[in-house]
């Protein structure tokens, strides 16, 4: 009885871990599902294939990928006077068009923590050199959107 017991819960718990497997996959996309009847149990299943999502655009890059960036922006970051009498930190979460040509365009402030922040985030990325631009599906370079946040940390 034990031992039936423990094989039953084990064999759900096998399927319910399956199932979130499946569910918690968020690169994923339905296919399609099938239905199938059982000869030997009479029960009816229904199978979900699942297949990769494919990407609808290549993304923008900065020259050498984030890690360059993020020297770029300590680089030439200089810190708003008025933020530093303030003690002002935080973050500056900016989006911008990345052209068809590589430059940047559109510059806006979608979140921010102080205006001389915002002044001198919108500064630095106006400065940043031409950027790898984005590629639709067929691998055409076309304009992109992109958002990138800015931290501005006073230093100890």
């Amino acid at each position: 009885m034990k031992k039936t017991l423990f094989l039953t819960i084990f064999t759900l718990l096998l399927i319910g871990c399956s199932i979130a497997k499946k569910s918690t996959n968020s690169n994923s996309s339905v296919k399609n599902n099938t239905i199938k009847e059982n000869p030997i149990t009479n029960y009816t299943t229904e199978e979900t294939y699942i297949d990769p999502v494919e990407y609808e655009v290549e993304m923008p890059e900065f020259p050498g990928r984030i890690a360059e960036c993020m020297k770029f922006i300590k680089k030439n970051m200089q810190y708003p006077t008025e933020a530093i009498k303030e003690g002002i930190e935080g973050r500056v979460i900016c989006q911008f068009t990345v052209k068809t040509d590589g430059s940047i365009d559109n510059i806006i402030i979608l979140k921010s923590d102080h205006e001389s922040l915002n002044e001198e985030a919108i500064r630095i990325i106006k400065s940043m050199p031409k950027w790898i631009p984005g590629k639709n599906k067929n691998g055409e370079v076309e304009d992109c959107k992109y958002t990138l946040p800015i931290i501005f940390k006073l230093p100890k």
